[in-house]
């Protein structure tokens, strides 16, 4: 990788990625407002879900504040403090989209006096370990095998194949809930395609997830080899 590459990398984790899911989170916050405009009056929409809505606001805004930082820096802590920052908050922005397209059914079935608490509680839980599981398969794909426990390198190389899969299937797990939640959940306003909305936004979650802990990853190890490539020529230098 070269240190232009490299400089790509960090560009495209501060931006634009980041801000345009906050965006898209906002649009769909806003599309919730014409729910209101059409019926649900305030005083009749669901604590969780105006609480869990005000925290996508949040998370939304924030997802800006890495335009402020245009600079990539030079210290090997600090850039590594930096693009982690950058990574988890692009991951949770993706993350934050799909609770907010998925508040949307529930807002719907509030307008039309039917509460499904239930349902919604499930669904997020359910949504919120996978992630967890989804995220534990990533850093367990990056881990080297020899850090894993085992007498041979085969025994530590199948032991992290065996945490891959497994974390693997549980983050599908989400998957299975939607479907049963699918034909479980009555149909309001004949909305519930929604349900099959969020479970692709749940899958493009994952993967675009996972390329961006790639595209970390591969700028840590750029920044620290150039790091270790400078101080060898100081030193031949010398």
């Amino acid at each position: 990788m070269t240190k232009q590459t490299e400089e790509n990398i960090y560009e495209n984790l501060r931006k634009p990625g980041t801000q345009a899911i906050s965006l898209i989170t906002l649009f769909f916050v806003l599309f919730t407002g014409l729910i209101f405009a059409f019926g649900l009056k305030l005083e009749n929409a669901p604590n969780y879900l105006l609480a869990s809505t005000a925290f996508q606001i949040i998370i939304a805004l924030i997802g800006f504040i890495p335009l402020l930082y245009k600079t990539k820096p030079n210290n090997y802590g600090k850039f590594v403090k930096r693009l982690t920052g950058f990574s988890a908050l692009c991951i949770i922005s993706v993350y934050n989209l799909t609770f907010t397209v998925y508040n949307i059914y529930f807002y719907l079935a509030a307008q039309h006096g039917v509460y499904l608490f239930k349902f919604w509680i499930i669904g997020t839980l359910t949504m919120i370990i996978c992630y967890g599981f989804q995220l534990m398969q990533q850093f367990t794909l990056l881990r080297e095998p020899e850090k894993f426990k085992g007498e041979s390198e085969n025994d530590k190389f199948l032991r992290k194949m065996i945490f891959l899969f497994m974390f693997k299937v549980l983050s599908y797990i989400v998957f299975i809930q939607k479907i049963i939640e699918y034909f479980t959940i009555p149909n309001i306003a004949e909305s519930r395609f929604t349900i099959i909305v969020v479970g692709v936004l749940i899958y493009a979650a994952m993967v675009f997830c996972s390329n961006v802990l790639y595209q970390s990853v591969l700028a840590y190890i750029e920044f620290k080899e150039e790091g270790k490539s400078n101080e060898a020529g100081h030193a031949n230098y010398a």
